[in-house]
């Protein structure tokens, strides 16, 4: 129970103070600290210098009034931070027999695991505790995005036509996370079925950007990547269709990578043949990124599309000589996709870091129809759109409760020709042929994260981008 909190500023830092009492009516409040953050971390102090001459110990309030949500923010996160820390711990050495049986009845669903499985966790145990950016031992905190069932947690998908739903297993990701040690808490939010890079839905509303709550924090993994960037959990997870992972994590400051097909699979009804999405994590550090992979990936009979786990672990071998690389610079595809002024000269800026390690870099614009291609994915998108939602609809006005964009991939999907299927799929076809020459000439392909940077969190999506008009919310 936290009694008071005092947030302290001095010349260049910030921390929170509080006291807390425990449970125990005996035991008196302990007093408690943040770690101290520079204030250049959280606000644009124009007046402190490069150089460490001496500073006036008083700020004033002029200068912390325009940057007051970022520090309430940064002050709330520490609260929930420390007091999940110490759940956390409560769980695994106060009242562990208590709680977790306490947890087992309220519908876990987890079975222990076989014999068969004993050293995979044992190996995803320690890839958890090897990647984990948390050095205390014991933080094993995890929350799930709110499009992955997780037993006997309520599971929406941000819509009104799942706000009841409470799954009574978990789905695969979940499992194997579980599995490794870690402790769900909580779920993160999402836009509605994951479809748009902006998190909001009729249910738990906006999240905001981590560094400017005025700005979106992306999607549809926007909660997650939030809730990582303010130090709320060490370990969080996402997914993606079409960027769903990668703007969350550019625009939040973080490391978000997209497995390759097969990957981590994340198999979902009514198919199990679902080719366009792929379950992966966010993270501060790359590397932590790989460990956890080891965790979340390798076959499972449920996703008979998934690959064998690499047998030396994904974190293996990563120090590597970036002499001679080559690397294919796609930019805007020769002007096909508009941009925000100034996307592509940053994306450009971080490539060039590459070429005093060696790196080469190209510029490339795809021999490839772009306009061809995006058509092709939409009827893809459509058609694995549809194939989730159109079971959901229990009546002729269930449909009325999903949002705009929802009813449009469900509208679009259901009338689709299974020509158009096969048109779609021989475009994608000859995309992946036309890739594996490019791979031929280059070992990697860059575009920008994102074609704008964030945009105010108020928009449901962005009309315009530059001087382009846009019709769709993708």
């Amino acid at each position: 129970m936290f009694l008071n909190s005092w947030l302290c500023l001095s010349a260049r830092e910030i921390w929170v103070e509080w006291n807390r009492k425990c449970w125990r009516e005996e035991e008196p409040p302990e007093r408690h600290a943040t770690n101290r953050i520079s204030l250049r971390e959280v606000m644009l102090v124009d007046f402190l210098s490069a150089s460490d001459k001496v500073l006036s110990q008083v700020i004033s309030r002029v200068a912390i009034t325009p940057y007051a949500d970022r520090l309430r923010a940064l002050q709330e996160a520490e609260r929930i931070h420390e007091m999940m820390s110490h759940a956390a711990y409560a769980m695994q050495k106060e009242v562990l027999g208590e709680i977790l049986s306490v947890v087992d009845r309220s519908g876990s669903g987890r079975n222990v695991p076989s014999k068969r499985h004993a050293t995979r966790s044992a190996m995803s145990k320690q890839s958890l505790n090897d990647g984990r950016p948390n050095s205390k031992g014991n933080d094993r905190r995890f929350c799930d995005r709110d499009l992955s069932a997780t037993a006997g947690i309520r599971t929406t998908y941000g819509s009104l036509l799942q706000a009841n739903n409470v799954p009574s297993e978990d789905g695969l990701m979940v499992r194997r996370i579980r599995d490794a040690g870690a402790i769900v808490i909580g779920k993160t939010n999402t836009p509605e079925f994951g479809l748009g890079s902006h998190t909001y839905n009729p249910i738990f509303g906006v999240t905001r950007n981590a560094y400017d709550t005025s700005l979106s924090a992306g999607g549809s993994s926007g909660g997650a990547a939030v809730a990582l960037a303010l130090n709320m959990v060490p370990l969080a997870d996402g997914g993606d269709m079409m960027g769903s992972l990668r703007n969350p994590a550019g625009w939040n400051n973080l490391f978000g990578f997209r497995p390759a097909f097969g990957g981590c699979r994340m198999p979902q009804a009514p198919t199990c043949f679902r080719t366009s999405f792929q379950q992966t994590v966010l993270w501060h550090a790359a590397r932590a990124i790989w460990r956890v992979l080891d965790v979340m990936a390798g076959y499972a009979p449920e996703a008979p599309l998934s690959l064998p786990s690499e047998p030396t672990g994904f974190a293996e071998d990563l120090e590597c000589d970036l002499d001679g690389l080559r690397i294919g610079w796609i930019g805007d595809w020769g002007g096909y996709y508009a941009t925000e002024r100034g996307v592509l000269q940053l994306a450009r800026n971080g490539l060039d870091a590459l070429v005093n390690q060696g790196a080469v870099i190209e510029d490339l614009t795809p021999e490839f129809d772009a306009g061809r291609l995006w058509d092709a994915w939409l009827i893809l998108r459509q058609l694995t759109v549809s194939q989730w939602l159109q079971p959901l609809l229990v009546n002729d006005m269930s449909a009325e409760l999903l949002k705009p964009e929802a009813r449009w991939e469900l509208e679009g999907g259901m009338a689709l020709t299974a020509r158009d299927i096969h048109r779609a799929s021989a475009v994608r076809s000859d995309w992946v042929r036309y890739l594996q020459s490019l791979f031929s000439r280059f070992d990697i392909l860059a575009l920008p994260t994102a074609q704008i940077f964030a945009f105010p969190a108020e928009l449901d999506w962005p009309r315009t981008v530059g001087d382009c008009v846009r019709w769709a919310y993708n």
